[in-house]
């Protein structure tokens, strides 16, 4: 369990603003879980549930506070309100090895199962439900034992009020303004490489159904269904410079 400051603002600041935070409330999590390894059983798996509480004020997904839409008002002042919550439950669970869990071994070769849900509370908040579920094939050479390959399945919903939002606020910046589905899925293939020395690399690629303009409201262009394509390099500049073991 703990609790945390928000800070919304602090996001635009440098490092060096020292003392400069304007407190909005506190993020209060409790959270309960189990967890197992290879040295404690052959087939290991984990889970948690993880609640929370924010006691800060958020913008409303559809009125200002006029009580108009604030989709085809975007100058006008949002309506502001007050906490939101929700739960978080995740899973992982080892379902198979090649080796049928017979041989003392830290990275068998394995396929793990897992999944995740999180739900809001609010109807006020643009997201009220993220699920995904997927599978993972760790170390499939066992020359290399830090490489995997997955799929994975993410089904997200909105708000049913902040797809009116995005349909107004569409329609406002010349689109047209047709409605936008509430449950968008994301279909993925990824993979994790260790290249060695601690540098990875992580490619994915992926096919969106049914996106939305989440991240730039207010543009006439309509995202369509497509392949999304790209990778995460991680580079351990410490290890590498000598400065943390490898």
């Amino acid at each position: 369990a703990g609790a945390f400051s928000v800070n919304p603002g602090t996001n635009a600041l440098s490092g060096y603003d020292w003392g400069y935070e304007r407190l909005s409330g506190a993020l209060v999590m409790t959270e309960v879980g189990t967890k197992t390894d290879y040295t404690m059983t052959a087939y290991p798996g984990r889970a948690s549930l993880t609640g929370f509480f924010n006691t800060a004020d958020h913008d409303d997904n559809f009125k200002t506070v006029f009580g108009t839409s604030k989709g085809l008002n975007p100058g006008a002042p949002v309506l502001q309100k007050s906490g939101t919550s929700g739960i978080v439950l995740t899973g992982t669970q080892t379902v198979w090895r090649a080796d049928g869990g017979l041989v003392a071994n830290p990275h068998p070769t394995a396929v793990s199962l897992y999944t995740g849900t999180g739900y809001s509370f609010d109807p006020t908040v643009p997201i009220r439900f993220n699920s995904f579920v997927g599978v993972r094939l760790d170390a499939p050479d066992q020359s290399r034992p830090n490489d995997s390959y997955g799929l994975k399945m993410n089904w997200q919903r909105l708000s049913e009020n902040y797809t009116q939002f995005l349909s107004d606020a569409n329609f406002i910046s010349g689109g047209s303004g047709a409605p936008y589905s509430r449950d968008k899925f994301v279909f993925e293939a990824n993979a994790h490489f260790d290249v060695g020395a601690g540098v990875i690399i992580e490619p994915v690629v992926q096919y969106v159904v049914n996106p939305n303009s989440f991240w730039n409201p207010f543009t006439a262009r309509r995202a369509k269904d497509g392949f999304y394509a790209g990778a995460t390099l991680v580079v351990p500049l410490g290890t590498l410079l000598g400065l943390a073991p490898g």
